[in-house]
């Protein structure tokens, strides 16, 4: 999906371009030591509200930084929910890991939170997998869950041409 993302004509990345008042978008424009990097990129972040499911631009998703640009629907049907899973994956993954390194800082498991504990998935609102790490709302990875400001960047990197 990153690919077909990238594909679309500029015009099209260019009407989803991140701005001095919304840090999350397409851009083509980074600098490095005061030149322009070979890439384009996509910034989405977690949402304002924690929940996919609303519209993007809902006033409920509104952060510091801006709420999340996708192409529509009828542009690159798939993209939103295979960002969105990915998301969600990075942040078990993450879970997961903040758990680990608990425990090896001797935190309690009582303070952690558990894994397969019978909870809703804070976030999406939808059921966990028997498998996923779910948390009650005072554990040490809900609280960590409830306060991040995970991004997550795609990069492309078109093909250089001699003398670009």
């Amino acid at each position: 999906e990153s690919q077909n993302f990238f594909d679309l004509p500029r015009d099209i990345k260019l009407s989803l371009k991140r701005d001095g008042s919304n840090a999350r978008g397409y851009f083509d424009d980074e600098l490095t030591k005061q030149r322009r990097d070979w890439k384009e990129a996509i910034d989405v972040g977690v949402p304002g509200s924690r929940d996919w499911s609303l519209s993007d631009d809902d006033t409920m998703n509104a952060c510091l930084d801006g709420y999340n640009r996708f192409p529509s629907s009828d542009v690159l049907p798939n993209y939103r929910a295979t960002v969105v899973q990915y998301f969600e994956a990075c942040q078990k993954l993450s879970d997961r890991i903040a758990l680990l390194m608990a425990k090896g800082l001797g935190v309690s498991d009582e303070s952690i939170g558990g894994i397969n504990d019978e909870k809703k998935d804070g976030n999406t609102g939808t059921d966990t997998d028997e498998d996923e790490t779910s948390t009650s709302s005072s554990s040490l990875v809900a609280k960590l869950r409830s306060r991040h400001t995970s991004y997550l960047r795609t990069n492309y990197y078109p093909p250089y041409t001699a003398g670009e």
